[in-house]
């Protein structure tokens, strides 16, 4: 704008020319910045012990600079307290002080659907370091039949589609009001085209996405699956992680050689040899060993329909397809011998 100082047009138009020539690096910084942030985990054990973990993957973004890993790995969870999932989160990830102290948040999705980063739906439970938090899912399949398919979008209000979930939707909508008016994709965010945005072209990308976030107008034409798997996930028990000191041993050895890192690594300079560790145990299981299943039907079929409204007729005024037959063999009867009448 001619009325920003020269000195701040200077100053973006430096950071714009950083950005468009270090894209590889902030990449390749991007990557790395989050290495040990899930270092051990475990599923489907019958102990406690963690291990070194590789089974969470980033996720591709769509809309902030916001970084998710997804456990990706297939296995056939059972009930009990090894059973689930079951990892550590480790805060003391690179980046500022106060990021450290943020907590994470913890959301459930099929494999279909997109992580729900932003939290749109606000169904995001958040942990925060130096706690033992322990969750339950709860698992209802929803299902529908062939006629309740064949029913118009106004009448079902779900999408047939079942492959492309709700919060898909609503991400690529937000993403593609925050392209159409900037032009441009912030290198970060998954890349979709080969515009890429500057630092004012970031500033605007974002600060539009997360309006049309908080607004849920544009967002009435994304129709749940009518097919799909609903999870639920619920919040069990929250404890300090100094509670896990007598599961030390059952944790296993890699636990205690990471513990062991990072209590050398977070001495306090006011305080030696007191600890804070920054870390969190998440244990997510199933809560029961079934599962709800909800089938959604057509109430009344064409044939229902038509059955009703012969009944209907029939009860009230006699009236019956067979005798609507009978009346119109006697009425072209009647033309019949009409015409042979007058013929002769």
């Amino acid at each position: 704008s001619l009325n920003e100082a020269n000195e701040s047009c200077i100053l973006v138009e430096k950071i714009s020319k950083e950005i468009k020539s270090n894209q590889d690096i902030w990449s390749n910084v991007d990557e790395t910045l989050f290495v040990d942030f899930i270092p051990l985990c475990s599923f489907g054990t019958n102990t406690l012990e963690l291990n070194r973990c590789t089974e969470f993957k980033n996720s591709v973004k769509k809309i902030g600079n916001k970084q998710c890993f997804t456990f990706n790995e297939s296995f056939t969870p059972k009930l009990g307290k090894t059973k689930g999932l079951n990892f550590l989160v480790n805060f003391h990830y690179l980046g500022t002080d106060s990021e450290s102290r943020q907590g994470v948040d913890i959301t459930l999705h099929e494999s279909v659907a997109q992580p729900d980063i932003e939290n749109t739906r606000g169904k995001n439970i958040e942990v925060h370091p130096g706690t033992l938090e322990i969750f339950r899912i709860a698992t209802t399949v929803l299902d529908s039949t062939i006629d309740f398919d064949d029913m118009g979008i106004e009448s079902r209000l779900c999408d047939r589609n079942t492959e492309y979930r709700q919060i898909n939707c609503i991400l690529d909508s937000i993403a593609e009001v925050a392209f159409n008016s900037c032009g441009c994709v912030p290198a970060y965010i998954g890349n979709r085209s080969n515009v890429s945005c500057d630092a004012l072209g970031i500033i605007c990308y974002e600060k539009l996405a997360l309006n049309a976030t908080e607004n849920t107008d544009f967002q009435k034409d994304c129709y749940p699956s009518c097919k799909y798997i609903k999870y639920s996930l619920q919040e069990a028990a929250r404890s300090p992680m100094e509670d896990l000191e007598g599961e030390m041993l059952e944790l296993g050895k890699d636990y205690a050689n990471f513990l062991q890192s990072l209590m050398l690594m977070d001495t306090k300079a006011n305080d030696v040899g007191k600890k804070t560790l920054k870390t969190a145990l998440i244990r997510i299981n199933f809560d029961e060993n079934e599962v709800w299943t909800v089938t959604k039907d057509a109430k009344i079929t064409i044939p229902d329909m038509i059955g009703n409204i012969g009944g209907t007729l029939g009860v009230f005024i006699g009236f019956s397809f067979l005798g609507l037959l009978d009346t119109f063999i006697e009425m072209f009867q009647y033309l019949k011998r009409k015409k042979w009448v007058v013929e002769k």
